[in-house]
């Protein structure tokens, strides 16, 4: 019984510290749950307090490690449901961040952040249980050749999609 209590603890700080995330990272840095989610994503290209913030935040969320699709960890089977999905939009500098997740106040997808070729943090999407879907349209910035996109879960941590070319 004990060692559920334990896991009950580590899961509501997992969650305390999304939560403090939000508050930590400036609204202006992505666009509010319930705003239209075709609204882009800020890219840190503003104040570098802004900037600061963002890249503290997403430390936070990637300080217990990073799974990927060859490296599940201890959530093998997991990955379809976290790994984002990337689609380009062609012509347009921008690509749309989706993860196969159900939404719940118990259980959601926390974010979605892009890194450029440089590892340069370029965007980032909160979300909250309540939303309907882990859906974002990023705007790229000029440059970018290749992005790795990321998808936090508050129960199954950092997942990171392969690398992609953008052009």
């Amino acid at each position: 019984m004990k060692q559920s209590s334990e896991m009950d603890r580590r899961g509501f700080l997992k969650t305390a510290g999304v939560v403090a995330v939000s508050f930590a990272v400036p609204a202006g840095l992505w666009s509010c749950a319930g705003e239209d989610k075709k609204t882009p994503a800020k890219s840190g290209n503003g104040k570098a307090g802004d900037a600061a913030a963002m890249s503290a935040a997403v430390a936070k969320l990637e300080a217990e490690g990073i799974l990927t699709m060859e490296d599940p960890g201890k959530w093998k089977g997991k990955e379809a449901s976290h790994i984002p999905q990337v689609t380009f939009h062609e012509g347009e500098g921008a690509l749309s961040l989706f993860t196969k997740h159900s939404m719940s106040e118990a259980h959601w997808i926390t974010a979605h952040y892009l890194r450029d070729q440089d590892g340069k943090l370029i965007g980032f999407q909160a979300y909250k249980g309540t939303d309907a879907e882990a859906r974002h349209r990023f705007e790229l910035p000029k440059g970018t050749t290749r992005i790795t996109a990321y998808s936090h879960c508050n129960k199954h941590g950092d997942w990171r999609a392969a690398d992609t070319k953008t052009a």
